[in-house]
């Protein structure tokens, strides 16, 4: 039914004539297994009209998107080109107008067209874009009514201003690409959290020891100070993993307060995120590598305490570079002046110890039996390299 859309639109730009109604009359004919969804024709409007993109859509998704991120002159988004002509954006109290001319083109049928886009940022996911033909004299207008009004009317008596200037439909979040949709949601989460992150931990710095008498004599802990306990200590720990990936913490040191963070969250009965210490960890275990390669005889214990840290904070991590990397380094003799350290970070990595050791200590031009093709499941299971690495993930 998407490629039917699609064939619709462009027969309806050669011919001048709107196949659609007619379409979905026929789709009526079609009835649906799902109460919900009646007909094709009902399926059509839901799942498939939403997807439909023109160009002004594509205008209104790019006006829009960049709101929250800087842009380039020309930009390609999948088969458009976008080039931005000229641009004002303004803020004013919560909300943000932003003003530009856009040229689109098509680079499968070469289409082109000249846009005048306006989006209002009322705040949160509170978005108002109008799109429309490009005129130097009425761009120019609307331009100048707009900027010269926003701090002085009301943001009802803005938007009807934009719906003057505009006319026709108005786009919202929800006519951005899904791609973009979801990192929009993203970036507008976080802004959320950050406002209220503050919020959360002065209502858990004031409460923490009535929720420790509390569990001291077995006593529920209401909701809302277990809600604010879960977002402080998972914030504090997530800014400790932030300055040990990043170099800013000693590793000792910051393992002693992670450690402490989720003593913390046990005592309290809250809930340490690990979510909120992925990233970090797996930054952390790449600079670990990283020095790994370099023969760093330090690197092979930080990057066992690392492995052995995330697993006491349920931080699962990916290990299958790590895991190749070492296999690699073992087979090029980088290891032979650190073997002493090998039977730990073997078991760290899921590796079995006789084959990573066996592996490292081979003498240059020696052929590698893990190599050679195995004679049977049982050889097979011996010789190789890794002795169980999906364990991490049950």
């Amino acid at each position: 039914l998407k490629y039917a859309a699609r064939d619709l639109q462009l027969a309806g730009e050669v011919t001048g004539r709107d196949l659609l109604p007619a379409f979905q009359a026929r789709l009526e004919e079609a009835p649906s297994n799902l109460p919900e969804f009646a007909n094709g024709a009902r399926i059509f409007d839901l799942c498939v009209k939403p997807s439909v993109a023109t160009m002004e859509s594509v205008g209104a998704h790019f006006a829009i998107s960049t709101v929250f991120n800087d842009y380039v002159r020309t930009e390609r988004m999948f088969c458009y080109e976008v080039q931005v002509k000229e641009r004002k954006r303004e803020q004013a109290g919560a909300a943000t107008l932003s003003v530009s001319r856009l040229e689109l083109r098509s680079l499968i049928t070469r289409e082109r067209l000249d846009l005048s886009a306006c989006v209002l940022h009322f705040g949160g996911s509170d978005f108002r874009c109008g799109i429309g033909r490009y005129g130097k004299e009425s761009h120019a207008a609307c331009f100048g009514k707009l900027f010269g009004a926003i701090g002085k009317l009301s943001l009802v008596q803005l938007v009807r201003e934009i719906d003057f200037a505009f006319p026709g439909r108005d786009y919202t979040l929800r006519d951005l690409f899904l791609d973009e949709r979801r990192r929009v949601a993203h970036v507008l989460l976080d802004e959320t959290t950050e406002r209220y992150e503050n919020d959360y931990l002065q209502i858990f710095e004031s409460n923490r020891r009535l929720m420790e008498f509390l569990r001291e004599i077995n006593s529920p802990v209401p909701r809302p100070l277990q809600v604010a306990a879960d977002v402080a200590i998972s914030h504090q720990a997530s800014r400790v993993a932030q300055a040990m990936a990043r170099g800013e913490a000693d590793a000792a040191t910051a393992r002693s307060e992670l450690l402490s963070a989720a003593e913390t969250a046990q005592k309290l009965g809250a809930r340490l995120d690990p979510s909120a210490l992925h990233p970090f960890f797996e930054e952390t275990l790449h600079a670990c590598m990283a020095r790994v390669s370099q023969g760093q005889a330090d690197a092979f214990g930080e990057a066992c305490d690392l492995l052995e840290l995330a697993s006491r904070l349920s931080v699962w991590l990916d290990l299958w570079s790590a895991q190749n990397k070492i296999w690699s380094l073992a087979a090029s003799g980088a290891f032979r002046a650190h073997l002493q350290e090998l039977p730990r970070l073997a078991r760290k990595f899921w590796f079995d110890e006789n084959t990573l050791l066996a592996r490292a200590s081979r003498p240059a031009g020696v052929a590698d039996p893990a190599a050679a093709p195995a004679a049977g499941p049982a050889a097979a299971a011996a010789s190789g390299p890794i002795a169980a690495a999906a364990a991490p993930a049950l």
